[in-house]
């Protein structure tokens, strides 16, 4: 089957809609985060623990040590751990949006939505965060209630640039991009200059509508007053991630990767690029370093499962898709996949409970290729 996964890095991104750093976070000595990455990309977690969990005692007000040993742990199949460790850096900076979303994350994965909801509202505003809490309100049937409040506070306070972007992000997250695109347009012009945050916001909506052109145009805006903007430069490479274009988007992923190296959406996004042009070990090398920037995003896992299965190495795909699964329980996409490994190996009845899980994708071409599936299955069991 065709490859079924183009990540684009218009629905997240690790800045802030606000930007700045975490509170309480700051620079490591010598190179231990380094050091822990690397030997967590080189696929030994354990040791990257070792290597790191010594620092974050010592250093217990170093915020970015503190998420990255709780996203090893989390790697490493003991996500107690790693909530343990997100917990005691939340007590110690209550601010810090990007380890409330880490939670968040965990929580969504382990069906404790309640306290999802109350760590994704924490994380706000990180836009992550924000769209975790919108498709949390979808499984707990609060979204109509939340459309409607987001909706009154836009109407109370239509030049509070948050409340509007928080609006325009409902809308576009639940299918009204047309709508959406009022509102992230007043937010432009509300700010005295221009907001990279506003622009690669709009520039969002304005590819969910398929208007890539206008799209670039406020991508790049915000490139002339920031050229180191993490978000538009990445968003602004996917634009270019289909055949005659991959040149354009390789220096813009790379800078990106300047800004922010272990940044997962520009990570995922040249290694499908690699992946296209023929680099499959430039592609599996993008993806692992994904995984160890932020093990709890599934498009990694997806990827790169995906290129084992591609060589038949089907055991180490498959265990690629259940370490997903751990991270995004939910996600259709990796279900699908699961099944068709099994069904590579004629692991038939492991196969058909995959695809059946699938069929709860919100992605139509998953469920299409899973129903596909289980209809020649019987014949496979048979």
């Amino acid at each position: 089957m065709r490859r079924m996964l183009r990540v684009i890095a218009i629905a997240v991104w690790a800045a802030s809609l606000c930007g700045g750093a975490a509170s309480g976070s700051m620079p490591p000595s010598g190179n231990v985060l380094e050091s822990a990455r690397a030997s967590a990309v080189n696929g030994d977690v354990g040791t990257a623990i070792d290597r790191l969990e010594p620092y974050v005692s010592a250093h217990p007000n170093d915020a970015a040590a503190a998420r990255m040993l709780g996203d090893f742990y989390f790697r490493n199949a003991d996500p107690l751990r790693a909530e343990a460790i997100w917990q005691a850096e939340i007590r110690r900076n209550p601010d810090d949006h990007e380890t409330h979303e880490r939670l968040g994350s965990l929580y969504a994965a382990h069906n404790r939505l309640t306290d999802a909801i109350n760590e994704f509202e924490q994380s706000l505003p990180m836009r992550e965060g924000l769209l975790q809490l919108i498709d949390v309100q979808r499984r707990t049937h609060g979204l109509e209630a939340f459309v409607a409040h987001a909706q009154t506070e836009e109407r109370r306070h239509p030049y509070d640039s948050w409340q509007v972007t928080l609006y325009a992000t409902v809308l576009e997250v639940t299918h009204h991009a047309h709508e959406a695109l009022q509102y992230y347009t007043r937010v432009v012009d509300l700010a005295p200059v221009p907001d990279c945050d506003a622009l690669v916001s709009r520039a969002a909506d304005l590819l969910d509508l398929q208007h890539e052109a206008e799209a670039i145009i406020d991508l790049r805006a915000c490139l002339r007053t920031n050229q180191d903007d993490y978000a538009a430069l990445t968003v602004l490479g996917s634009t270019y991630l289909h055949p005659g274009t991959y040149e354009q988007a390789r220096p813009l992923l790379e800078h990106a990767l300047q800004v922010l190296p272990y940044g997962a959406e520009a990570l995922i996004d040249l290694g499908y690029l690699d992946d296209a042009t023929g680099d499959a070990d430039g592609a599996a090398m993008c993806y692992r370093k994904a995984l160890a920037g932020d093990p709890l995003r599934p498009e990694a896992y997806i990827d790169l499962g995906f290129d084992y299965a591609a060589h038949r190495r089907y055991a180490q795909a498959e265990a690629m898709y259940s370490a997903g699964l751990i991270a995004a329980p939910d996600s259709g996409r990796l279900h699908y996949l699961l099944g068709a490994a099994y069904r590579s190996e004629g692991r038939f009845a492991l196969a058909q409970v995959q695809f059946e899980a699938a069929l709860s994708a919100d992605e139509s071409e998953v469920v299409n290729a899973a129903r596909d599936a289980l209809a020649t299955l019987p014949d496979m069991l048979g």
